[in-house]
């Protein structure tokens, strides 16, 4: 089985035999694609990158089929796509030109390319009838092909970027093939082992990580320095210390979790390149889902919403009498009232990424189109803020369930499936066998996506105009200490990593990914409908008292300790397991391929 990516050995042979850079083997004339145009769950790795980030495929499809080198491709295909973003918004002609290029010059040079490809390995068809025709009518499905027929040869596994091979980069020193607990330099390729590892230090560590991961380190690095300038010259030179303190909490978890005891064992070059996978793509992954599947409820919902309600208790809150006659009318009214209650709560995460908020602007748009000539023009809107508490008192159940939705189907299901495919879709070096590796790559995609959501909550707060610099920086710290005293994505990333490591080392011999994701789900998803059901309490009754506000606390301190109790014990008792000669995979046995145990 060639999917599900990433959780197995990606060093494996395909058909024939590796192919050298001169493509130097055997091949039948007139041969067909591996797989079809549109298998491209056959990989789940490639799939899941060719849609989020195709440069990155298209780049590394190149480099292995000798082509061209990665950078070469990705560096100048991202400052196209970037202008193009930029131009969108501030220059008609040159936006135009642009897409001119993306649309038509783009897919051409993607056909002519997959036409060499085809010559490398004598399939046998055409540029315009297929080559063209496979790129202009799906672009990713063509892309995903490429990729995967470049591992179906056997061609080495490269680094995005980089190009480097990622056979040089194992993930784990603790359990391999070889046992001789190898830990190779990325800068010259090489292994070295004794007393080389036990001198392991910070520039040690830094030496061997790839190109990529320097790449990342150096463009973090630069975002940090270029926004502390902007903070500095804008007057906010305070809230550099809390974009320290948000910096932090990462630091200090991967700190006393990995680097104390276990850097010379897990690989440092994949925790950097997962939390940047955390921080940048995963953000936008969960924006999107997140986004999309509230306007998919509230649409579904909306008539049941409308009926609960009723024409005339829509006019006494706020709707002008008149304007909704229909049923449909009063669904998109209901929707719109809902959205103005809870829509605000799920807009946070996309606070840093302009492509994330475009995104979030045009489904707001598409939720406000209805047949009543829109939303401003039939409610009232100071008298719908003023009758809101009085709203939801009566409609408690309704909020209830919506909450529920909300929390665990929305937030929680979301971000825990898309923080789960962070380490499932990301292709190493050699596989992952064991349950520490397992845990460290679990918790660094988490820590990253933790710190971008830390972000877009303490400076994406709205504060009042009256509000001084001294008590902006008190609301921002004081949300970031909550964040950080609570840190469920870190605890559901243990409990995600404990189910993992079960199926890795052989204790369960199957688990559906629903059963893998499920106790987090109900971890996630309980923290966060009890934080709403009392943030909706508190508004409805009018309730702003300190009292409430700690009772809101211990509350989530409750439901934090409790899933921080659970992920304890499980790490515990599975790397008790695998310390006591519990592994399935070694070089005695035959390994079952953890894509094949983590069926969906």
């Amino acid at each position: 089985m060639a999917g599900k990516a990433g959780l197995r050995d990606n060093n494996r042979q395909g058909y024939g035999e590796v192919l050298e850079s001169g493509m130097d083997r055997t091949l039948d004339d007139g041969r067909d694609w591996s797989s079809g145009l549109f298998q491209c769950l056959d990989d789940e790795e490639v799939c899941w990158w060719t849609f989020w980030c195709q440069f990155c495929v298209v780049a590394r499809t190149w480099d292995q089929f000798s082509l061209m080198a990665s950078l070469r491709v990705i560096f100048p295909l991202v400052i196209l796509y970037i202008l193009w973003l930029v131009s969108s918004m501030t220059n008609a002609t040159f936006f135009l030109l642009l897409s001119v290029f993306w649309c038509a010059i783009y897919p051409c040079l993607l056909a002519y390319k997959r036409s060499e490809i085809r010559e490398k390995l004598k399939i046998q068809e055409s540029w315009m009838g297929a080559d063209c025709s496979a790129h202009f009518a799906c672009n990713l499905c063509a892309i995903a092909q490429e990729s995967r027929e470049a591992f179906a040869a056997g061609l080495p596994a490269l680094d995005f970027c980089s190009g480097q091979p990622l056979s040089e980069f194992p993930v784990s020193a603790l359990y391999n093939n070889n046992s001789t607990n190898p830990i190779v330099d990325g800068r010259e390729g090489v292994s070295t082992s004794g007393k080389e590892q036990d001198s392991a230090s910070p520039p040690a560590d830094m030496r061997r990580l790839s190109k990529t991961s320097k790449y990342i380190l150096l463009f973090m690095a630069f975002l940090y320095v270029s926004i502390t300038g902007i903070m500095c010259k804008v007057g906010q030179s305070g809230q550099i210390l809390v974009l320290f303190l948000i910096l932090l909490q990462p630091i200090l978890v991967l700190y006393f979790f990995y680097y104390r005891t276990l850097r010379e064992n897990v690989a440092f070059d994949y925790v950097v390149k997962l939390f940047a996978v955390g921080f940048f793509v995963t953000t936008i992954q969960a924006v999107c889902f997140e986004e999309v599947l509230q306007v998919l409820v509230l649409f579904i919902g909306s008539p049941f919403i409308a009926r609960a309600l009723g024409v005339n208790s829509l006019k006494d809150f706020g709707v002008i009498p008149g304007q909704t006659n229909s049923v449909s009318g009063n669904a998109s009214v209901a929707l719109r009232l809902w959205s103005t209650v809870a829509g605000p709560s799920w807009r946070r995460a996309a606070g840093g990424s302009p492509i994330a908020q475009a995104i979030v602007n045009v489904l707001a748009m598409i939720n406000q189109t209805s047949d009543m000539q829109g939303f401003d023009n039939v409610v009232d809107k100071e008298k719908l803020i003023e009758s809101l508490p009085k709203l939801i008192r009566q409609n408690w159940i309704l909020v209830f369930v919506g909450c529920f939705v909300m929390a665990v189907v929305v937030a929680a299901g979301v971000e825990e499936t898309m923080k789960h495919f962070i380490v499932r879709c990301y292709r190493f070096g050699s596989a992952l066998k064991d349950p520490y590796t397992i845990t460290v790559f679990f918790l660094a995609g988490a820590c990253g996506f933790a710190t971008a959501e830390n972000v877009s909550y303490v400076f994406g707060g709205k504060t009042g105009s009256q509000d001084t610099t001294s008590s902006i920086i008190a609301q921002e710290l004081g949300v970031l200490l909550l964040r950080v005293l609570m840190p469920v994505h870190l605890i559901c990333a243990v409990i995600q990593a404990v189910n993992v490591s079960k199926i890795v080392i052989g204790k369960v011999s199957e688990m559906s990914l629903f059963r893998v994701l499920l106790p987090a789900i109900i971890l996630h998803g309980t923290f966060d409908f009890a934080l709403f059901v009392l943030a909706v309490f508190s508004f409805a009754e009018d309730i702003n008292t300190t009292a409430f506000e700690v009772f809101t606390l211990v509350v989530a301190a409750i439901i934090g300790c409790v899933g921080m109790r659970y992920a304890y014990t499980s790490f515990r008792d599975v790397a008790r397991d695998f310390d006591f000669g519990f592994q399935a995979l070694n070089d005695d046995t035959e390994h079952m391929e953890m894509s094949a145990r983590l069926s969906i």
